[in-house]
């Protein structure tokens, strides 16, 4: 607790503005570099929205910074990195060009997935007792109805 005694209540906006860069748009740096409390921060950035809009900004520029080191690396680094690199960037940034990830989910031998979910009409105890023998049977049923109807509707051409 000695370390937030010493510690500054309040931040000027310029103040601010001037300990951003090199932050990587977080405030652990500028909290130490000011020599505030966090605080401090939170109430400037509230205050003065542009100081929020710059944060974010440097954060951004951290990312373009990172994926330009990437795209050299994938061109010019050492034949182990390069492969790496250049699938990691490919799925991250050149999905609209078809890549990346991509996964389909379909049910046993082709057919459609089934879903089935229930929910249960919470009763009192004294109820919930009484009724769940008629409950129970009445949503086997209603599930083994839902089960046939997908195992019994025809197949479209070419199995899906």
């Amino acid at each position: 607790m000695s370390g937030i005694i010493n510690k500054r209540q309040s931040v000027g906006r310029d103040e601010f503005l001037a300990a951003i860069p090199g932050s990587h748009g977080q405030l652990a740096p500028i909290e130490q570099q000011l020599n505030c409390t966090r605080g401090a921060l939170r109430d400037a950035m509230a205050k003065y929205p542009e100081i929020r809009t710059e944060l974010a900004d440097e954060l951004e520029r951290d990312k373009d910074r990172i994926i330009i080191a990437m795209i050299a690396d994938s061109m010019n680094g050492d034949e182990r990195s390069k492969g790496k690199a250049r699938e990691t960037l490919l799925k991250a940034i050149a999905r609209d060009r078809g890549f990346g990830e991509r996964l389909e989910v379909t049910g046993a031998e082709g057919k459609p997935l089934v879903f089935l979910h229930t929910a249960a009409k919470i009763l009192p105890v004294e109820g919930w007792a009484k009724n769940a023998a008629i409950y129970a049977e009445k949503e086997n049923a209603a599930i083994e109805a839902q089960i046939s109807e997908v195992l019994d509707a025809p197949q479209l051409p070419g199995g899906r």
